[in-house]
């Protein structure tokens, strides 16, 4: 039993890609449009195509952007309720977060966020080139 657990704790830390179908229920939490928690690890989205920027919940700029975040977490919400999701790490950010893209039923979770307008491509890692989301589309 003992040396089974072990087995599946090395499976998880060197596996690029953890199905989180089964095992992970009650244990994958959406903080917001494009921000996750799995078992107290901060996930923060990102397409294949590259980084993305949903609308900010706590620090939104003007009650446009706090609409649309809510927008954006409850269709995150859904997404990964809707089928197998499958995480692959990528990296890390400068706060620690764990840099991923997200699948559910293969589908790249973050392009899809965007494609619907739920968030944004955000070419570059600078704070001054965020999207802005108190304006119209």
């Amino acid at each position: 039993m003992r040396s089974s657990i072990y087995l599946a704790a090395l499976l998880v830390l060197v596996s690029p890609a953890l199905s989180l179908a089964s095992e992970t229920q009650g244990g994958l939490i959406v903080i917001d449009g494009d921000t996750m928690k799995l078992n107290g690890e901060r996930i923060r989205l990102r397409s294949e195509a590259g980084p993305i920027d949903a609308p900010e919940l706590r620090k939104a700029q003007c009650p446009l952007e706090l609409y649309r975040a809510e927008a954006a977490r409850d269709r995150l919400k859904a997404l990964v309720a809707a089928g197998a999701v499958t995480i692959r790490r990528t990296g890390a950010d400068r706060y620690g977060r764990t840099v991923a893209v997200v699948f559910v039923d293969g589908r790249d979770v973050g392009a899809l966020l965007v494609r619907e307008g739920h968030a944004k491509p955000w070419p570059t890692l600078r704070r001054a080139d965020r999207p802005t989301w108190c304006g119209p589309e």
